[in-house]
């Protein structure tokens, strides 16, 4: 596998342990993240990116776990727009209010919502 970016000598957090590891890398390819561990040797072409992030921490996306998109009256495209700087990149949410309130026509205008964002929502 050859990655697209790669990050080297980083400070990794892992929001599982608490822990800040030093001298890690992370690779991604096609826009996920393939690798992050100690790692040196790698496959490049003249396409890869290598970014020294020695001094830097690595934050992979943060997953908001449980909240309730719709519930406040706003649209996906405004929630998106006040989450995605705070580093979530997935959500997993809740949509019943909106299907009790608006029905059919209020899913369909929720997933077209969801066309394009650069979040990932389940």
């Amino acid at each position: 596998m050859c990655p697209d970016t790669v990050f080297i000598h980083g400070t990794l957090f892992n929001s599982l342990t608490r822990e800040f590891i030093k001298g890690q890398s992370l690779w991604v390819k096609d826009g996920s993240i393939a690798f992050v561990g100690r790692a040196s040797d790698f496959s490049t072409s003249e396409k890869t990116v290598t970014i020294d992030a020695d001094g830097m921490v690595l934050l992979p996306g943060l997953i908001d776990g449980h909240t309730h998109t719709l519930s406040h009256r706003y649209s996906v495209e405004e929630f998106i727009k006040h989450v995605l700087p705070t580093g979530v990149t997935t959500v997993i949410t809740e949509t019943i209010e909106l299907a009790t309130i608006a029905g059919k026509e209020g899913i369909e205008y929720f997933a077209k919502g969801l066309e394009g964002q650069p979040i990932r929502l389940y």
